[in-house]
């Protein structure tokens, strides 16, 4: 009988240390979120990595950025001119995208963008005023083991609409704030009304959060989620 005890409290005993290994984590598990290399200020370095890009067809939507150009107008106001990269629609299946606005920009005698630093950002479609930087630095992070995206690092500016100024770094505490690109309006040299591509605000990368898009800041870097 002692040693019929014996065996129960061994197994009892094995089963709650197994339990407990289970909920360790191991080495090879990813963390949520892990920034990956060095701060990038430029245009020409905001490659190889996914942000968001709202569409009429699928609504906000990952893509992945192999080249991205922008070109400032004589506002000021700078515009995405040339977009090449891989996005994915309401299914999760991969298409190319490329948006090529550059001989329209330069016909107009706009100026060619190299540093994410002293720009101001279009008003959104829906009204918004825009965002004018003193600086803006992006970070590269891998989400959960999968996904590499752009996220705000640091920064710092004004929010035309409200006045706010804004001073921030991202935070672990947070959600990551993703650059989105949607299409504005923008005029040529003529007046003509376009359609152009723009950095117009950022989303929280959780896509499960409770955030209501409406409440978010136009620009973050990072959001607190309410559970």
């Amino acid at each position: 009988m002692m040693v019929l005890t014996m065996r129960v409290e061994t197994i009892v005993a094995l089963a709650v240390l197994l339990l407990l290994l289970l909920q360790i984590p191991r080495v090879d598990d990813p963390p949520d979120l892990r920034l990956v290399g060095s701060e990038i200020l430029t245009t020409e370095d905001v490659k190889g990595a996914a942000l968001y890009l709202e569409t009429e067809a699928d609504g906000v939507v990952l893509m992945y950025v192999s080249e991205l150009r922008m070109h400032a107008d004589r506002s000021g106001v700078a515009y995405v001119t040339r977009l090449d990269g891989v996005r994915y629609n309401a299914n999760g299946a991969p298409e190319r995208f490329l948006a090529d606005a550059t001989a329209q920009a330069a016909a107009n005698g706009w100026t060619p963008v190299s540093r994410l630093d002293d720009l101001v950002s279009p008003g959104k479609t829906d009204g918004h005023a825009g965002f004018e930087f003193r600086r803006l630095r992006l970070r590269k992070a891998i989400q959960e083991g999968r996904d590499v995206l752009f996220v705000v690092g640091r920064l710092e500016g004004r929010d035309l609409l409200t006045g706010r100024v804004v001073s921030e770094e991202y935070d672990a505490a947070t959600c990551p704030a993703v650059p989105y690109l949607e299409a504005v309006d923008a005029k040529d040299v003529t007046g003509t009304p376009g359609r152009l591509w723009a950095l117009t605000g950022t989303l929280c990368s959780e896509s499960g959060s409770k955030l209501s898009r409406a409440a978010l800041p136009v620009w973050s870097a990072g959001y607190r989620v309410v559970n």
